[in-house]
């Protein structure tokens, strides 16, 4: 018999976009798609600071976003023009299309969750 975590645990990472779980700027959860887009390997990411995933000069629009969330807790679903310069694990940077959702877990932590796309095909084919 599955569980609600089994459940859980399945949709987390089957979905096509990479996904995060964040509490207090620092990746508790990772799904298998967020390490094959950012090219970390199972596991690397928990631990990981999500600016460690911003380009260079994006982590301040980064954290700003996350103040944001902390202030107003609502889904920001994607294609409502957030999207960040990210940044693999070899260097090589793609801008992302982003959304976030704020919850709170059953210990009480504030986390947020943070989906990830990558929108260098999407932004290419909109500038032809």
């Amino acid at each position: 018999m599955e569980t609600s975590r089994d459940l859980f645990r399945a949709v987390f990472e089957s979905g096509p976009d990479a996904l995060f779980v964040l509490h207090e700027g620092e990746i508790i959860g990772a799904n298998a798609q967020a390490e094959r887009l950012f090219g970390f390997g199972a596991g690397e990411l928990v631990g990981t600071r999500s600016e460690a995933l911003a380009a260079a000069g994006a982590f301040d629009e980064e954290e700003r976003r996350r103040g944001e969330i902390a202030a107003d807790p609502q889904t920001r679903p994607m294609g409502t023009g957030m999207q960040l310069m990210s940044r693999r694990k070899d260097g090589t940077t793609f801008e992302a299309d982003v959304s976030l959702a704020a919850l709170r877990d059953a210990r009480g932590r504030d986390l947020v969750v943070i989906s990830v796309r990558d929108a260098s095909e999407r932004i290419e084919m909109e500038a032809e």
